[in-house]
Parts: structure tokens; sequence; C-alpha cells
């Protein structure tokens, strides 16, 4: 298991950089742990010699790619960089109780975004199975700040607004726009003026 993912991750970054070291790391949960017999997953990272930053490309215990980020630090403790999630289609069936089920398929990419020094910054996309665009949420600096859209599988928007410094502000629409609430500072003030919506057009193979 371990030599296999050894390869895939000099192969992977041969054309990129030059890695001064790669090393295996053993997770029990999130926490790091030394003994790989108590592992629940596990990943190989290295460091980049031209920058300082670690890549991680995280495994479970049979080889599936869990996600893959970068680092300012070699114990993996500050994020920076982009970062890839993945998720199975059956746990995303129960969790949000839908019945995807995609031909020669029970994995997908679940969620994109990018932290800066450990906080998350920017566009956070979340996926449905099929690669549609599910969730967009707007961080600065951790904190939800921006425009968030929910959509539908087909693309339609079926909740949106914007969040400043976390809380909810301005005009919201729930219920595929025919409900709508006006915000403050995150406490409702009323139903507002409805607006038109864009429909999700990013999807990702």
């Amino acid at each position: 298991m371990m030599k296999r993912c050894w390869v895939l991750f000099l192969l992977l970054f041969a054309n990129v950089a030059v890695f001064a070291q790669v090393k295996p790391i053993y997770f029990y949960g999130n926490q790091i742990v030394s003994d790989p017999n108590k592992a629940t997953s596990y990943g190989v990272f290295g460091k980049i010699s031209n920058e300082d930053i670690w890549v991680l490309k995280r495994y479970n215990l049979y080889d599936e790619l869990l996600s893959t980020g970068s680092f300012k630090d070699e114990s993996l403790t500050i994020e920076h960089g982009d970062f890839v999630f993945y998720s199975y289609v059956q746990d995303f069936n129960d969790e949000y109780l839908t019945h995807f089920s995609i031909k020669d398929k029970y994995r997908f990419v679940a969620q994109k975004g990018k932290f800066d020094n450990g906080l998350e910054t920017g566009e956070w996309i979340w996926y449905f199975p099929t690669g549609n665009v599910m969730t967009i949420l707007t961080y600065e600096k951790g904190v939800k700040n921006g425009p968030f859209y929910n959509y539908d599988r087909s693309g339609n928007v079926i909740q949106s607004g914007k969040y400043l410094n976390g809380e909810k502000e301005g005009e919201w629409l729930y219920n595929r726009g025919r409900d709508k609430e006006f915000y403050i500072m995150g406490v409702p003030q009323g139903e507002s003026k409805k607006q038109n919506q864009p429909k999700a057009s990013g999807t990702i193979n």
C-alpha cells in the first residue's frame, strides 16, 4: 500500500518541482500518530525544494485518495494553497437523502477551496456527485464574507444571499426565490424585493 502511493506521489510531481524529501505520515482521525498500526488513514508528503511549501496527498486504508493540499510547515498545521476533498456517492446520498447512481463511479470530487496562512479564502465550492456545482461560499481570512449560492442538481438557484463579517447581510432568497428576507448584521428585518439569480454554469468531471 505505502510503496504504491510513494511511486504515485513521485510520478505526479516529477514534472512540477524537485522535492527535497518524500515521506509517509499516519493519521488517527485527524491526529498525526507514529504507529501505522493505529492509523485510520495515511498520506505521503514532501517539501518542494524551491519553495517553503509541503504538499500532502492523503489516502484511506484502501489506497483511495481523500484529499490533496499544501502546508507552510512540516508539521502540517498551517494550510496554504489549493485543497481538493473527495467523497463517496453513497455517503452523499445518505447525508442529503438523495439517490445518485452513476455508472462506473462511486467516488467524486466533493469540495474545492483555498487557504491562506491557515484561513479559508475566496470561493469554496461543493459539488454534486455528477460534477455540477451544489454550493458556493465566499471567505475572507477564514470568515464568511461575500456571495453565497445554493443550487439544485440542474443548476437552478434555490437559496442565495451575502455574508458580511460572518453574518447574513442584505437580501436573501429562499425556496427558489419564492421567499425572501432582508438582514442587517444577521438579524432579519422583513421581506425585501426579489432580484434575478444567476444559473450555475460550473461543473467538474
